[in-house]
């Protein structure tokens, strides 16, 4: 029977191999640690529908791993010229799995096809020697790859298992922390209880001189430990990791730098900067995502490379009709606002866009009242010119221009009597094909009412404020003016039933009237609406009052007759609120991420650092242990997470590049999506049979194992047609971030690092030779002690493209490039190595370029 078996197995290799078989790409080898090997593979990928197309146009372009052969421990041998351990190849003592799809199809006439990405595991019968070099085959899996070299170097070689803020720790951060943790599939939890006394070491990246030196130390057990939130029966344990997590405290480490954090027997970071500015460059990257959010102008060069035609403006013929359903009595819009529509228009403009659709209600306030308290807590921190907006260089600070954007708008919506709309809606959602720009829908104003006519007082006040403390008080009468109006208009058409709906947001706004006017009559109102009765109640009850934001006004207020006790009442409240909903939840997790408690894994919880209770209790205390959480809950947004992804679109190693953008899918197709923005993350698991790929249980339909089994915020998939994990909204998502973001960067700095990608004529495609060639060590490296060289070529359109190096025997070493790339020139630079770091020895390579159906090459030496 063996015999037979073994038989049967050959036939099915050799017909499996035969004529035009195909199989998934083999893309990189990692160390999970000295004793694990994780192989990644990649089954292909979906070109998209775009503009004035629909869910059928998408195309699937894949060919997937052979299973039968992936789970087979015979279907892998390593062995090794240097370790007697491997003198003769050895097959892995298991074999463990972990997939998922990356990308999916609207495509219903074929089912919504999507495609998959697995992660092998390979368990070792010996663990692998510093500095020796391994040959890994498995030639039944990739049909264009059978085989990889590489040397096992805790330096060169990445780990999954090691987390870390890919943006970087600023110097002044009082904790910082790498994280080690891995979930490994049916593999179960990674233990590193063998590597308790394992060292760590920051490594600077260009001279990999060791600057720092520790242990790593025990954070948090799986089983024990604890759920990561108030529902342990999310997850398996209740664990957003889903396995024991460890970690490297280099709290004192304040050098400035590049580096990796490095451990032994397990393998280096993603390389991070230590900087007094770091956080500059993800504030600038957010907060400019609201720009191009805008709504009713031109996004154009040079203040953008995402440009776009205007939209929704009077000027070409957009009308609004205004509706006398206001905004504050819910119910469905697309069904209300017409039914109640009136005869009037008017033409109101502007605010910013969410993600699927162009509405602009009254919740983008709380965009604007999150700008202007990271201005109000940090002006310094804040300046004009530094965003490259069209109002940059007006002398307001930039941050100010683009949170009077969205005032404004809720400020043109002002009626004579003081009456603010609720905002602007349609009927329905956007039909498939269509943009903001081609969008012929009619659109709708909420009759104003007093919720949102308070809540635009309260950030009206704000607005003055902020202005003022920036030199610009010339607006001040203004803005206070309209907030009156609107406060006095909402006072007198609070409706029966309207009082429970209207008491925080008028609590806000006579907080923020007291602050600025002094008058006893807003400090009553504030008192009379208060629910903070003693310091230790809550600030916020779920769905039954939120009065936060009016207490962080109150107690920053400075009037001569404020009631001195009430006020340090509140700031004892305001302290206590910070541990309540943040400081607790980050010292139960295993990664020091602070929320509430009770948020289940939706909408933001694993994707948004909303650490507003820790910025105002710093700023009433001064004490360094909320900005101590402020840091550590911006790392794991920023990388620091057990999917090692920075969650702000266009920075960091790995980051979202599939979300519900349709601005990005209908234009610029070429540059991929807009930079800054932080989808709403992984969704908890639900036993629910979904309809399509709408839905976040769409996803979980495609992994293996059982999604039951996975940690909670590993449950997230580059799905741009599933709303309820791959959208997001300019006030939950972009506007929490780049406060947050802002808050936590330099005063008087300024980041530098984006430049504008200059046009190229259209013509042939073409392959240049690269240059310099050969390439030698030294004078012409990029890299210190690598050598290098350009790879240029030309595209006639837009397309996908793949740049892959060729050993003379015909043996793919590497994938350089397989994107998405605009018409034009393109450069891709290649230091001599193989995917998995290894370096190569001199000879002839050869640099192939696909695109479409055609494909050139050139003749490459690299001389060592």
């Amino acid at each position: 029977m063996k015999i037979l078996s073994k038989s049967i197995s050959l036939i099915t290799a050799l017909t499996l191999f035969s004529g035009n078989a195909s199989a998934s790409k083999f893309k990189q080898l990692l160390p999970v640690t000295d004793k694990i090997l994780m192989l990644h593979f990649d089954d292909g990928y979906v070109e998209h529908y775009g503009l004035g197309q629909a869910g059928n146009d998408d195309r699937v372009v894949k060919s997937e791993l052979l299973l039968i052969w992936a789970m087979r421990t015979a279907s892998y041998t390593l062995s090794s010229a240097d370790d007697a351990n491997y003198a003769t190849p050895l097959s892995p003592l298991k074999v463990g799995r972990k997939s998922k799809a990356k990308d999916f199809s609207s495509n219903h006439a074929s089912n919504y096809p999507s495609v998959l990405e697995h992660f092998i595991y390979l368990e070792l019968p010996h663990p692998l020697q510093h500095g020796k070099t391994y040959h890994l085959q498995f030639p039944y899996l990739d049909f264009t790859r059978s085989d990889t070299t590489f040397v096992f170097d805790e330096y060169a070689l990445r780990s999954e298992t090691i987390h870390v803020n890919q943006i970087g720790y600023a110097p002044a951060a009082p904790a910082k922390y790498a994280y080690l943790s891995h979930w490994l599939g049916d593999l179960g939890p990674l233990s590193l209880d063998d590597y308790a006394a394992s060292r760590f070491y920051i490594v600077e990246e260009k001279s990999r001189t060791v600057v720092y030196t520790g242990t790593i130390e025990l954070r948090k057990r799986l089983q024990s430990g604890g759920a990561d939130n108030g529902y342990p029966t999310h997850a398996p344990f209740g664990s957003f990791t889903g396995a024991d997590v460890w970690v490297a405290d280099f709290s004192d480490f304040t050098r400035p730098g590049e580096y990796r954090l490095m451990v032994e027997g397990i393998g280096s970071s993603h390389p991070f900067r230590v900087d007094d500015d770091v956080y500059r460059e993800a504030f600038y990257t957010t907060i400019r995502a609201l720009y191009l959010q805008r709504c009713g102008v031109a996004l154009e060069a040079p203040y953008t490379q995402w440009t776009r035609p205007r939209c929704h403006h009077p000027a070409q013929g957009d009308t609004v009709i205004l509706s006398n359903w206001r905004y504050l009595d819910g119910g469905n819009a697309f069904t209300q606002l017409p039914q109640y529509a009136t005869n009037i228009k008017k033409p109101f403009w502007g605010g910013w866009h969410d993600a699927a659709d162009w509405d602009r209600n009254a919740y983008h306030l709380n965009a604007c009242k999150t700008l202007l308290l990271a201005y109000e807590l940090r002006p310094e921190n804040f300046s004009d010119d530094e965003l490259n907006i069209p109002e940059s260089g007006n002398g307001i600070p930039d941050i100010l221009d683009e949170a009077r954007w969205g005032v404004d708008f809720f400020k043109r919506m002002q009626e004579d009597d003081g009456g603010i709309h609720g905002g602007i809606e349609t009927w329905r959602h956007p039909a498939t094909g269509v943009s903001c720009v081609t969008d012929t829908d009619q659109w709708y104003a909420y009759a104003p009412d007093p919720q949102v006519s308070f809540h635009y007082a309260a950030v009206a006040c704000q607005m003055a404020h902020c202005l003022e403390v920036a030199g610009h008080g010339k607006f001040k009468s203004d803005y206070l003016a309209s907030a009156r109006r609107a406060y006095g208009w909402a006072m007198n058409h609070i409706l029966p039933g309207d009082e429970t709906k209207v008491r925080d947001f008028r609590q806000y706004a006579a907080a923020w009237l007291f602050r600025l006017t002094g008058e006893a009559a807003f400090q009553e109102q504030f008192k009379k609406d208060s629910l903070i009765k003693t310091a230790a109640s809550e600030l916020e009850v779920w769905d039954s009052y939120d009065q936060q934001w009016a207490v962080w006004t109150y107690v920053m207020t400075k009037q001569p007759n404020i009631d001195q006790s009430l006020k340090n009442m509140l700031a004892q409240a305001v302290e206590r609120w910070a541990y309540s909903d943040h400081i607790n939840s980050a010292d139960s997790r295993g990664y020091r991420y602070g929320n509430d408690w009770w948020y289940p894994v939706v909408s933001g919880n694993a994707t948004r650092p909303n650490i507003f209770p820790l910025m105002a209790a710093y700023a009433i205390t001064g004490n360094r242990k909320y900005l101590s959480y402020c840091y550590t809950t911006c790392d794991y947004i920023l990388g620091a997470n057990p999917l090692n992804i920075c969650w702000v679109s266009g920075i960091g190693e790995k980051h979202p590049e599939e979300f519900m953008h349709l601005d990005s899918w209908y234009y610029n197709r070429e540059k991929g999506m807009i930079p800054g923005i932080i989808p709403y993350g992984p969704y908890w698991y639900e036993a629910v049979t979904p309809a399509g790929p709408w839905e976040p249980q769409w996803g979980r339909t495609t992994v293996y194992p059982d999604a039951k089994l996975w940690p909670s915020h590993e449950l997230w998939f580059e799905n741009r047609y599933c709303p309820p994990t791959n959208e997001f909204t300019v006030h939950e998502s972009i506007a929490t971030a780049a406060a947050a973001f802002g808050f936590l960067s330099k005063p008087g700095g300024k980041f530098t690092g984006v430049t504008q990608r200059k046009t190229e004529p259209v013509g042939d495609f073409r392959l240049l030779q690269n240059y310099p060639n050969p390439f030698l060590r030294g004078a012409n490296s990029r890299t210190a002690g690598n050598p290098a060289t350009i790879i240029a070529f030309h595209l006639p359109a837009a397309g996908r493209v793949e740049v892959i190096i060729f050993d003379l025997s015909g043996r793919q070493v590497v994938t350089l490039l397989e994107a998405v790339r605009s018409a034009g020139a393109h450069t891709v630079a290649w230091e001599g190595k193989e995917s998995n770091g290894h370096a190569l020895a001199s000879g002839v390579y050869f640099a192939v370029v696909k695109f479409q159906t055609q494909m050139l090459s050139r003749k490459m030496l690299l001389v060592r």
